[in-house]
């Protein structure tokens, strides 16, 4: 297997957070897709076109044969595309609700507290990580924070 050449801590740091900016517009976007289509619909348009842009970039950069390592990967580590239907269709439900600060808070919430226990019982391929006083005081200021974002 090719290992994906690795980047430095600032430039890691400046896709994850232009990741987070997109995330951000994805799911009101999406949303309004599926005001003129249904959730169902603009869910399936949305991971639909990733699909695609996905596929062609990989041909068009040379990584096709890399396909073939998906024979040989668990089962379990072939879930994240499915994993993805919840997200982008939980999304773009939920923010007609929340509102964007309000469906982002709540995933972001969800995904460090989950992130904390997989890393802590290092599932899915990580190394445990401890899970310390500030990992707990972190996850609880997240919960408080989307609970005051969230709040009507």
């Amino acid at each position: 297997m090719r290992e994906a050449p690795a980047v430095s801590w600032p430039l890691a740091l400046g896709i994850a957070l232009l990741a987070g900016v997109l995330l951000a517009a994805q799911a009101p976007i999406n949303a309004q897709v599926a005001r003129h289509t249904s959730p169902l619909a603009a869910a399936a348009f949305s991971t639909s076109t990733s699909a695609s842009v996905l596929l062609a970039l990989t041909l068009l950069t040379g990584h096709g044969r890399s396909l073939g390592g998906l024979a040989r990967t668990p089962a379990v580590y072939l879930t994240g595309g499915l994993l993805g239907v919840v997200v982008v269709t939980g999304s773009l439900v939920a923010v007609r609700v929340l509102g964007a600060t309000g469906q982002v808070a709540a995933m972001v919430a969800m995904q460090i507290s989950t992130a904390v226990a997989l890393d802590r019982l290092g599932l899915l391929g990580l190394s445990s990580i401890a899970f310390t006083p500030r990992r707990v005081a972190g996850v609880a200021l997240l919960a408080a924070g989307t609970a005051l974002v969230t709040w009507r």
